[in-house]
């Protein structure tokens, strides 16, 4: 299953109109003002590279002091050319790196520890450190671009929930309001085709604990068959969301549901979606979320045949 968002991962280092990533060097002793988000791959120079210097990016945008790096497994000598050259056209310059494997001694300062399909990674974490696994991500040597966005929107979501939760131990008891002019809309998840726009309102739908997101999809977009492991709790917004059940996708044997209407289903149930005018769905439920699709060749998130 793979996570609709997923979140985890923390930042270093931000230069001047090129922010560029420092090279590293074996663990230092901790300090109070060095909490560390360590990113884990096979080779600790292509996921959780692209990962480190987009955390690094949007964690410093944020002012949040928290520093990230790269670990691998199996090491390999150096950074692919695709992974340079495509940080390096996103405004990334990575600069002197050396690539260095994962040990108990990184978690010395860390607050997350974030794996790509690196199941040993939990075993060396052994609970000292909150952990995630960011797995079945598109791979970056057949798409730099498709694996970017996907690994940039879980970044983005772990700096959403860090920089709240920096906010929430700031100011104990503050209500969170969102009128709709003030909620931040941004790119939809992978697990959806373009066009769609999201915002997470509360909470982090890739962990676990409760969440609530919006979507606000284009007039005429399909949601094609697909299922959830949570159950499911939708509240229209505004438009028409017309939602039928089961394995193929059918507009005619839909259900209108006009804005104001509320449903929720069980997890495991087939369904299908379309909309009508511009339409904003909330949910709200209990991470991690994920989307699994009844037809495969639906996803998105799968590499189109050349």
């Amino acid at each position: 299953m793979i996570p609709l968002f997923s979140t985890s991962s923390l930042a270093v280092l931000l230069a001047a109109p090129l922010p560029a990533l420092r090279g590293q060097s074996p663990p230092a002793p901790a300090h109070h003002d060095s909490e560390t988000v360590v990113f884990v791959c096979e080779h600790g120079t292509v996921k959780s590279v692209v990962a480190m210097a987009y955390f690094t990016r949007l964690a410093g945008e944020r002012g949040l002091p928290i520093r990230a790096i790269s670990r691998g497994t199996a090491l390999t000598p150096s950074v692919p050319a695709p992974v340079r050259d495509g940080l390096r056209a996103d405004g990334l310059m990575l600069g002197a790196f050396t690539p260095t494997r994962f040990t108990p001694a990184d978690l010395g300062s860390a607050i997350a520890v974030v794996s790509f399909d690196q199941p040993a990674v939990a075993a060396t974490v052994a609970g000292r450190v909150p952990t995630s696994a960011w797995d079945g991500l598109p791979a970056v040597s057949e798409n730099y671009a498709v694996a970017r966005d996907s690994i940039r929107l879980r970044v983005a979501g772990l700096v959403d929930s860090l920089a709240r939760a920096r906010a929430g131990n700031q100011s104990q008891g503050q209500m969170s309001l969102f009128p709709p002019a003030e909620i931040q809309w941004k790119e939809g998840p992978p697990s959806l085709r373009k066009g769609v726009q999201m915002a997470v309102l509360e909470g982090d739908p890739a962990q676990p604990g409760p969440f609530t997101i919006r979507f606000r999809f284009p007039d005429g977009f399909q949601a094609m068959p697909h299922w959830h492991t949570q159950t499911e709790h939708a509240t229209v917004v505004k438009g028409v969301l017309h939602l039928g059940m089961g394995d193929r996708f059918d507009k005619a044997a839909t259900r209108a549901l006009g804005a104001g209407s509320f449903g929720y289903w069980p997890a495991g149930t087939r369904h299908f979606a379309w909309m009508e005018g511009e339409t904003i769905l909330q949910l709200h439920g209990q991470g991690p979320w994920t989307v699994t699709y009844v037809n495969p060749t639906d996803d998105p998130r799968k590499p189109t045949p050349r």
